[in-house]
């Protein structure tokens, strides 16, 4: 485990460096390579494969010691690292134009599948869209049991995780902090601590909520699942903002529909003006969930 957050603790000591922007495509590909997931066989790769690497390596020592002298007090016997490259890392976030190089999580990592749906929408829902998705949502996942994939947030994020745990469904709530400093607080209470819920973050072990990390979280969601779908959003809402990173990397985006003549879902109703598709019950999200996974699968194949 302490290899582990070794290497935790080098590669965002890079990310922070300027030196990202000269040698990330070299610390993905070493990534792609090492056996072993450990800081000095990744430097012993890196050292092989950039000529010129002893002055920066040496300049990310300090900070590396520094980050995994903080990070180990915060280190707790159920967080777990997993890393680009591993087997275990997820296929559609490897895919990204921007793939994190790391991830912390908490929870049995081999319950989340390869169907993965993400659902955002409103931190404040209308009752009908808490209805639709007691009833609706519900059923389509009753019925295809596919992965949540969610940020966590009160409303809409909320109510997807639960469904799935009710359910007995794998959901991943990917988290804008850190795994020891989960936001929001509720997430930290022991009835969480289930079978099928699995917490993710990028974030340093230790880092607090701040509104930068919610694009960064958001990024992460809209590109794991195979699609993304949005239940109720406002204008200048974070979950348009994970619709847009949905459409960055090519995924399909879902919108369930709303009255123009209400404003909380207003960014829903430019979505679907602007070619989202529309799904109005559990009957389409099962009719496109299949056709886009056997799309996925062929592709995955080589088929297509």
């Amino acid at each position: 485990m302490e290899n582990e957050l070794k290497l935790w603790a080098f590669l965002h000591a890079f990310q922070a460096s300027p030196y990202q922007y000269l040698y990330r495509p070299q610390i993905l590909e070493a990534l792609e390579q090492i056996d072993y997931f450990t800081y000095e066989e990744l430097i012993e790769k890196l050292t092989k494969m950039i000529p010129s690497h002893e002055f920066w390596l040496d300049q990310l020592v300090p900070v590396t010691q520094d980050l995994y002298a903080r990070e180990l007090e915060y280190l707790n016997e159920d967080f777990k690292f997993i890393f680009y490259g591993q087997k275990l890392f997820p296929l559609s976030l490897s895919k990204m134009s921007d793939p994190p190089l790391a991830l912390s999580y908490q929870g049995n990592f081999l319950t989340v599948t390869l169907d993965t749906i993400s659902i955002v929408g409103s931190r404040e829902p209308h009752e009908l869209s808490s209805d639709w998705m007691q009833m609706e949502l519900y059923h389509f996942l009753k019925k295809y049991r596919p992965t949540v994939v969610s940020g966590g947030a009160r409303g809409v994020d909320q109510k997807a995780h639960l469904i799935s745990t009710l359910l007995e469904v794998p959901t991943v709530v990917v988290l804008p902090s850190g795994l020891a400093q989960k936001y929001p607080a509720l997430w930290n209470h022991q009835q969480w601590k289930s079978k099928t819920v699995v917490f993710v973050s990028e974030m340093l072990l230790s880092a607090k909520i701040s509104k930068r990390n919610f694009s960064s979280r958001n990024r992460l969601i809209a590109a794991w699942g195979l699609v993304t779908l949005i239940i109720e959003a406002h204008r200048r809402s974070g979950t348009l903002m994970t619709a847009h990173h949905a459409l960055v990397e090519g995924k399909p985006v879902w919108v369930v529909p709303g009255h123009p003549q209400m404003p909380a879902f207003a960014g829903s109703l430019d979505l679907s003006f602007d070619h989202a598709q529309i799904v109005r019950n559990a009957s389409d999200l099962s009719t496109l969930f299949e056709a886009e996974f056997l799309n996925y699968s062929s592709q995955s194949l080589g088929l297509v």
